[in-house]
């Protein structure tokens, strides 16, 4: 690298051992950088050092297209604590998408387990054109969003079925994410819903393929929720074997 530019992988690996430090208190396994790989046996001595690093180069002159990691969740009303974090699948206002990750919030509190929903309708109208690509790091408010889902290690996404897949606004908001993706080695629960008769069944495989692409753990047991207006009615699952079914999902969650 010359004085006045850092490298952009040298960057994103840098970012992305803080990412680990902060939110892991650890230092991720394989890191794609000889310096930086001796950290996994580092003493205490070294990781300050790496801290003094990563600052150094978080300070160096840098193109705009590169963000600095806001960490905007430290100040907001998102955990920084690794609770689970339900996301809310679709961008739909007053969604049943929504109502749904309210129902699985209330069950994981009845297994004694806080959580925070996400709901992708929060997220900025135009974030596809200014969160993303060039101007990755320039959206303040995707950029928090974004935060809530690096400082998550498990995960429920509740999956609306959209022409016979998952919506495109869950893709889109995936592939603005930093790379490496913050979702690598984290373990997730799927929950799919329609209002036809399988419940998401086909758009639960696509976004299972999405996500094991990225190196996400998924839990095998994925809950199909079919007919929501007969199914699940005033903010509660009325069919008594899917209402199991969720309530399994959840305490293998737990123990996963």
């Amino acid at each position: 690298m010359n004085d006045d530019r850092v490298e952009e992988p040298e960057k994103r690996q840098v970012l992305w051992v803080k990412e680990s430090l902060l939110f892991n208190g650890t230092i991720p396994k394989n890191v794609p950088n000889d310096g930086l790989a001796r950290l996994n046996h580092a003493p205490t001595k070294l990781i300050a050092q790496t801290f003094a690093f990563v600052e150094s180069i978080l300070n160096a002159p840098r193109s705009k297209q590169w963000r600095k990691p806001t960490l905007s969740i430290l100040n907001s009303p998102f955990s920084t604590k690794k609770m689970i974090t339900i996301v809310a699948g679709t961008n739909r206002p007053l969604s049943k998408t929504i109502e749904v990750a309210h129902f699985y919030q209330n069950l994981l509190q009845s297994h004694q387990t806080p959580s925070q929903i996400l709901d992708l309708a929060d997220l900025p109208d135009d974030f596809v054109f200014s969160a993303l690509y060039n101007n990755a790091g320039q959206n303040e408010e995707f950029n928090a969003m974004h935060d809530v889902m690096a400082g998550s290690e498990k995960f429920v996404f509740v999956v609306p079925e959209y022409n016979n897949s998952f919506p495109g606004v869950l893709k889109a908001f995936i592939d603005g994410m930093s790379y490496p993706s913050v979702l690598t080695s984290k373990k997730c629960a799927l929950v799919g819903i329609s209002d036809g008769v399988q419940g998401n069944a086909l758009g639960l495989s696509h976004f299972t393929d999405v996500l094991n692409y990225l190196g996400m753990n998924v839990l095998a047991q994925k809950v199909r929720v079919p007919f929501m207006r007969k199914n699940f009615v005033d903010g509660e699952i009325k069919d008594a074997l899917i209402a199991q079914l969720v309530d399994d999902q959840a305490r293998l969650l737990l123990a996963f």
